[in-house]
């Protein structure tokens, strides 16, 4: 066979079904970060007007006192405080993670166009990012009350805090991202996902105390109601896109996605020579 016939041979098409998304049929690490951020901005203005709706019911009551408080009425106070600041932390960051969870989820499902995948990791995204969110606050709130006073304003100590309740929820968020696309991107998601929620916590505490001095951004829950909006929305544009790009820059083969594959030719059918 001649080197004229080899190159007229047509490329191998590529293996149908799923395994198709696996040869070189992904979508563009554009697109894919396009559908993950579309789909975390549409979470973050679900959860916030909700958190929005019930903000403030579990403030406590103020209640007076004749003169200065006794050592067990202050005490009472004290722990009525906390368990309102634990109660309402729970609300906004179980809200933010399930919504995240269950959006990324169903955007990777249907980036990787399979819709039975987008709606199983939907479902075990929300309910794992809501659940890993109200666990963490529910370690990490108390403790820093315990640490920081009511009145304190430490930057540092608002990034550990939070950052470590969204890094955790959007780990669950990045998975949910990462089953739904492809179960072999999951741990890249997973990181990309925490990444992404620590450095958003990280922009949210620079916007706050540039933007917003006096809403209290340090505490887990700020103070005013655009605060806690751009809270929500830096929060899961920063996950969506680190989960997203975890997945496209998983290798396949020794590549990574955004790497086209190189063409496949026929071999040269056997006992033929050259002509």
């Amino acid at each position: 066979m001649s080197t004229l016939d080899a190159d007229l041979i047509p490329e191998a098409p590529p293996p149908a079904g799923a395994d198709a998304v696996v040869a070189g049929a992904r979508p563009a690490t554009a697109r894919l970060l396009g559908a993950a951020l579309a789909a975390g901005l549409l979470a973050a203005f679900a959860s916030g007007p909700a958190g929005e709706a019930v903000y403030g019911r579990y403030a406590p009551r103020l209640s007076a006192t004749a003169g200065i408080p006794t050592p067990g009425e202050a005490a009472a106070a004290t722990a009525r405080y906390r368990a309102g600041v634990v109660a309402e932390s729970s609300l906004a960051f179980g809200l933010l993670g399930g919504f995240l969870g269950l959006a990324l989820g169903a955007a990777g499902g249907l980036a990787g166009r399979s819709p039975r995948s987008a709606g199983a990791a939907a479902l075990l995204g929300g309910f794992l990012g809501a659940a890993v969110a109200v666990a963490a606050v529910q370690m990490a709130v108390p403790l820093g009350l315990r640490l920081q006073p009511p009145d304190g304003d430490d930057l540092v100590a608002a990034v550990l805090l939070q950052g470590a309740i969204a890094g955790l929820a959007g780990a669950a968020a990045g998975s949910a991202f990462g089953l739904g696309f492809d179960r072999r991107s999951l741990p890249r998601a997973l990181v990309g996902g925490l990444v992404g929620a620590v450095a958003g916590v990280v922009a949210y505490q620079l916007l706050g105390a540039l933007a917003f001095p006096l809403a209290e951004t340090s505490k887990p829950v700020a103070a005013s109601a655009p605060a806690r909006l751009s809270a929500h929305l830096l929060v899961a544009a920063f996950t969506s896109a680190g989960a997203a790009l975890g997945v496209a820059a998983r290798p396949v083969e020794g590549r990574s996605l955004a790497t086209p594959r190189p063409p496949r030719r026929e071999p040269s059918a056997p006992g033929r020579g050259n002509k």
